[in-house]
């Protein structure tokens, strides 16, 4: 995301999240960190003490966590909520999914999916 006064650096990748600096691009000092916050589930700005922030830099830190926040739940939709990922063909308890077409992320894996699987198609 490009901004006017800011930039967004990535300085940590962790297994799920990253973290990221939020740096002035007219004097380079780092103004804050975006990263996630488990207790909220989301990703949160935290400004570096003594700091001044206008409305339009709000706002682009604003955009950049809708940014990461989309991205997040994009790519959770690629698994099923309790296994690794369906894309190998094989959740984390080994069931087979080749042969299974999924309404909802929750329906990749028949251990970890509802009681109620009748949304779940099979290929013929």
């Amino acid at each position: 995301m490009e901004s006017k006064y800011i930039e967004f650096m990535l300085i940590e990748k962790k297994p799920k999240t990253d973290v990221f600096a939020i740096i002035s691009k007219s004097h380079l000092d780092q103004l804050g960190i975006i990263k996630w916050y488990a207790p909220w589930r989301q990703y949160c700005f935290f400004p570096e003490e003594q700091t001044i922030w206008n409305t339009n830099c709000m706002q682009d830190v604003k955009e950049f966590i809708r940014i990461l926040m989309a991205k997040r739940r994009s790519a959770k939709s690629d698994k099923c909520g309790n296994c690794d990922n369906f894309k190998t063909g094989v959740c984390s308890v080994g069931q087979d999914l080749s042969d299974v077409i999924a309404v909802s992320p929750m329906d990749w894996c028949e251990k970890h999916t509802r009681s109620n699987n009748s949304d779940k198609l099979r290929r013929s």
